[in-house]
């Protein structure tokens, strides 16, 4: 599969792809699509929420499904984010988001990807799954 990029999406645009989205990524991936879906939309909405447009790239390399979501933010300390995430423990992290009106997002992409790994910018998530 060549990689699919995605550019200059924004809340409007990313809802109308998303059944194309939704359609490549059973494909790929199978049963686990929903998981995957949930964690590249949550990574949209981030990037909606910080940035104006987001670009998302649709990746295979071998057996893993490579997923970029870039917004043209700020950014922000991702990695160290994710690191104390992991360090808590996910099921932790979900016991006090659970309530919570926002937070989420990220405890989701790291409960149903198998690696999280932010840009040292902090405005670009990759987002890996392997396939089976």
């Amino acid at each position: 599969m060549g990689a699919k990029v995605l550019q200059h999406l924004d809340q409007n645009s990313y809802q109308r792809i998303q059944p194309f989205l939704r359609e490549s990524l059973e494909k790929l991936v199978g049963k686990d699509a929903y998981k995957v879906e949930s964690a590249l939309s949550e990574a949209v909405i981030n990037g909606l929420e910080y940035g104006v447009k987001v670009r998302v790239k649709i990746n295979k390399i071998g057996n893993q499904l490579v997923l970029r979501v870039k917004d043209n933010g700020v950014g922000f300390a991702g990695n160290t984010t994710v690191a104390a995430l992991l360090a808590k423990g996910i099921d932790q992290v979900f016991l006090e988001c659970l309530l919570a009106e926002n937070g989420r997002g990220l405890p989701i992409m790291l409960a149903w990807m198998d690696r999280v790994i932010y840009n040292q910018v902090g405005n670009e998530v990759m987002l890996i799954k392997k396939l089976v």
